[in-house]
Order: structure tokens, then C-alpha cells, then sequence
């Protein structure tokens, strides 16, 4: 399977910056039966000390009711002493139930925030995403490693569960728009399961593929008309299109998500590729969660992830419905990377192969200065 492919099949920062808390009183509900006993209910918290400014900072409350009966709970989140957030809970005898309450620290600075009686200053820095996006414009040369995995119910010509689980690791020359990946594929399907080899090279606006199931002997060979950017790894994902946005702070990451759950959204992932889905595909992507994860130290981005839900995907003759995910780590930048075709790719594939760099006339192979 292309790795384009898949990107497509995705149409793709994150995070619970926070964790429990709660306040407020519990009071029975009324249910139409008559329950013996009173509701017992006991929260938890813990608040994190760093947010992002602009972007959601995310508490999640733990509520445990030992009661004999069902009640309601209230939960407040109050910041610099004025309540911002409550929600109430509805907790049944017996149960746990979780609950999430968000508040966006509009400027930076410090705040005390206060939650169920806990209190703790929270320092809300500046978002580091936009000045990481434009350092990564900067860089010469990429090196990655990725997973990606799909989880399907099939329908139509071919039926049945399929599941797909990939590793492997791309080389990406963003001066001469040059890439060359490798991914090994297990996938199970019908009760059969086997592993894929998948390696991909792009030049000159052309996708050269070579794969081979590993009870083979012989290498299958395509080419596809694309465009770089269709294959490059995408750390522009507009964050700023997706709801209820959070972030959370660790010590060397910056981590910053948001789900995308509308048309509008997704085609904004996709506006300016080549071959994205057009309007009716968009329809079958229910949903996406994007995740972005920012190095601290160097402000570069470290990590994308996608995790899209589907419904209706056409694949070979069927439709299919269920999760894609891939996760794409930034691991080196401004090294030397080898995006060389092999000669037996370019004499198997269609077209006799790629057009020579005309700066070296022969196929990329880049070291790229240590420029910052």
C-alpha cells in the first residue's frame, strides 16, 4: 500500500493538560423508582502547573459514587478566584464517572486555579507551535520514523475484519523535493496474516513503489504522478481549525491537539493536494484527531500524529469503516540522507525511471550543510 495512500485514507496536538478535580454537592436523582440509601460521592485531583496560552488547558475529574443511590455532582473550576467553568455529573450507585472541564489562559503569565479545594499557580507560556512551524521550513534534509495501522470492517467484493500494523523510516530532501521511504506492513485479513514490504521513492513530481508479500520472490513495481508535498511529512497541520483544542506541558515537550470533525476542517488538510479526496470522499472521514508534539529545547517539532475514523471508505471493491492512524517522528534534520532510485526500480517501473538532477546528473543523494 502507498504511503500516499494511506495519507490519503487519513484525509491526520493533544492533550490533556490537566487532570482531576471537582467541587460542588451531590443531590439524589430522581429516576421513577424508589432507591434506598444516599449517594456517597468522592473526587480526586491533580492540576498540572504549565498550559499553553490560546489553547485549551484540560482538567479531568474522577468521580466515585459508594452510594446505594444515584446523584448529581457539580464541578468548578475557578481561575484567579472567578468561577470560569461548572459542569454537573450525573454518577449512578456504585459507579465512577469522569468529567472534563477546559479553560483557555488568553495571554501569558500566572494564574491560581482552583478546583475541589485544590489550588495551584499554573503558568500559561507562549504557543511554541507557530515559531516550530516556521523553523521547519528551514531544514535541509528530514530523517523519520513512522508507524501507521488501520483497522477496518470490510464490505462489498471482499468482507471481513482487516487490520494493518506498520514501522518503518523515510528520508526527505526538502531542497531538491527528493524522498525514499521503507515500511514493513503485517496485515490480517480473513483469517490469513502476512507481512508487506513497501519501499517508495518520489522525484520530479513522480511516486515510484516497489512492494513484495514476504512468501514472494519477485518485487511488484508502480509509479503514480503526484507531488512532493503529497508525500512529505505534514507539520502544518492548521491547528486553528480544530475544536476544543488542549495542550499539555512536560518537561522537554510541548504537546498540543485537537479534533476535526467537520467538512470544512478536514478539507483544509487537503486543500492544496494534488490528488486529495474531493468533496463525496471528505463525507466518509468522520473524524479526525491531530496531534502535535514540540521539542522544548530545540523548538522543532518532534512528532504528528492522525488518528482518523471512517465510515463507507472505498478500498479495492469494498467499503470500509473504522480507525487509520499514523504517527510520524522527527528523529534528525540537516543530515546527509540517500533518496538515490535504484536502477532495477527505475528499469521495472513504467516510464524508464526518474529525469537525472541536473546539478549532478545522477539521482539524489544529499548532504546537507549544518545551517541552522
Amino acid at each position: 500500500m502507498r504511503r500516499s495512500s494511506l495519507l490519503l485514507v487519513v484525509a491526520g496536538l493533544v492533550l490533556l493538560a490537566g487532570c482531576s478535580g471537582l467541587t460542588g454537592t451531590e443531590t439524589p436523582v430522581n429516576t421513577g423508582e424508589t432507591e434506598s440509601g444516599a449517594a456517597a460521592v468522592d473526587v480526586s485531583t491533580t492540576l498540572d502547573d504549565e498550559a499553553v496560552a490560546g489553547v485549551g488547558y484540560a482538567v479531568t475529574v474522577e468521580a466515585v459514587n459508594e452510594g446505594d443511590a444515584a446523584g448529581n455532582h457539580t464541578v468548578d473550576l475557578s481561575v484567579d478566584g472567578e468561577q470560569t467553568v461548572s459542569k454537573t455529573v450525573r454518577v449512578d450507585a456504585n459507579a465512577q464517572r469522569s468529567v472534563t472541564l477546559r479553560h483557555v489562559f488568553e495571554e501569558p503569565g500566572e494564574y491560581t486555579v482552583e478546583v475541589a479545594g485544590e489550588s495551584t499557580t499554573v503558568t500559561a507560556i507562549e504557543n511554541p507551535l507557530p515559531p516550530a512551524r516556521e523553523r521547519m521550513q528551514n531544514v535541509d534534509t528530514i530523517v523519520t520514523e513512522e508507524r501507521q495501522s488501520m483497522n477496518l470492517t470490510l464490505q462489498g467484493q471482499q468482507s471481513g475484519r482487516m487490520t494493518m500494523r506498520g514501522e518503518g523510516t523515510g528520508r526527505y530532501d526538502m531542497v531538491r523535493n527528493r524522498s525514499y521511504t521503507s515500511m514493513e506492513n503485517d496485515i490480517e485479513f480473513g483469517g490469513f496474516s502476512f507481512a508487506q514490504q513497501v519501499d517508495t521513492w518520489y522525484a520530479n513530481g513522480t511516486e515510484y513503489e516497489r512492494s513484495k508479500n514476504e512468501n514472494e520472490i519477485e518485487y511488484e513495481y508502480e509509479t503514480e504522478e503526484t507531488t512532493f508535498d503529497d508525500v512529505a511529512p505534514d507539520f502544518d497541520i492548521p491547528l486553528e481549525m480544530t475544536n476544543q483544542s488542549r495542550a499539555r506541558v512536560t518537561d522537554d515537550t510541548v504537546i498540543v491537539s485537537g479534533n476535526l470533525d467537520s467538512l470544512l476542517g478536514l478539507a483544509s488538510i487537503f486543500g492544496n493536494a494534488s490528488d486529495g479526496p474531493g468533496e463525496n470522499a471528505l463525507e466518509k472521514f468522520e473524524s479526525m484527531r491531530v496531534e502535535i508534539g514540540v521539542d522544548r529545547e530545540t523548538e522543532r517539532i518532534s512528532y504528528v500524529e492522525l488518528d482518523v475514523q471512517v465510515n463507507g471508505l472505498e478500498v479495492t471493491g469494498s467499503t470500509g469503516s473504522g480507525n487509520v492512524t499514523m504517527h510520524t517522528e522527527f528523529v534528525e534534520f540537516d543530515t546527509q540522507v540517500d533518496t538515490a532510485i535504484p536502477q532495477s526500480v527505475r528499469e521495472n517501473t513504467v516510464g524508464g525511471g526518474e529525469t537525472p538532477d541536473t546539478s549532478t546528473g545522477q539521482a539524489s543523494s544529499t548532504t546537507a550543510s549544518l545551517a541552522d
